[in-house]
């Protein structure tokens, strides 16, 4: 998701949960979006905390097709924003963010950033969607009998209310802990790209310069066949 920053300031989306990466876009020499990645850093706090105020309203979100013609046509409008600033692998170490209770804070004044992020399903209004699997239906269900439990233990305290509510707590746990571990799975594609960035005889130390772009390609070790006479 692209969002637009304006006096070193947005707001980050409301349905992020984890952060993966964060990075500047940008048009290339070529005039095609382009993306660089930016490094966290812990002094942007201390830099900018009170200098800029916080923005009020969330930032306009350009999203990019996986079509070319919206492609271009995004680029356009991205340029349009970026006012002719151009941006260069040397300007990376510059690159640099910094988020705090949901306000991202970058380096430069004005420009696009591109998150990727684990967040929570919503609806256009803004309302949590429930996933449309077993488990997690399972948890939902187990946490309403829960609640229901709680509530007989508080009005007539005894053993057999005690009793009944532990169960509760128990299957509500095991229940959220299937449902977790059903959601976040890896693909066999995932553990694909995870076994080819793992299993490798000379580590690739430097991949966050490039956006992690070759990280999950599988090594190839070439070898010389030697001939004895």
């Amino acid at each position: 998701m692209y969002i637009e920053v304006t006096n070193y300031t947005a707001l980050i989306p409301p349905d992020m949960v984890t952060l993966i990466d964060a990075s500047r876009a940008f048009i290339d020499s070529n005039g095609k979006p382009s993306i660089l990645p930016m490094i966290y850093s812990m002094g942007l706090e201390r830099d900018y905390a009170n200098r800029y105020s916080r923005p009020t309203a969330y930032a306009s979100i350009v999203e990019f097709d996986n079509t070319n013609d919206e492609l271009t046509s995004q680029a356009v409008q991205v340029e349009s924003h970026i006012d002719g600033v151009s941006v260069n692998t040397s300007q990376q170490q510059a690159l640099q963010y910094h988020i705090r209770n949901g306000v991202i804070n970058t380096s430069f004044e004005t420009g696009f950033v591109v998150l990727t992020y684990l967040g929570y399903p919503m609806d256009d209004n803004g309302s949590l969607l429930v996933p449309d699997h077993d488990a997690v239906q399972s948890a939902f269900v187990w946490n309403i009998i829960k609640n229901i439990d709680i509530l007989a233990y508080r009005k007539d305290p005894n053993n057999a209310t005690r009793a009944i509510m532990d169960k509760s707590e128990q299957e509500y746990c095991w229940a959220v802990g299937k449902a977790h571990g059903k959601t976040h799975m890896p693909s066999i594609d995932q553990m694909e790209s995870l076994k080819n960035m793992i299993v490798r005889s000379i580590p690739k130390m430097n991949e966050h310069s490039n956006g992690f772009a070759t990280a999950n390609i599988q090594e190839k070790i070439y070898g010389q066949v030697r001939v004895r006479n």
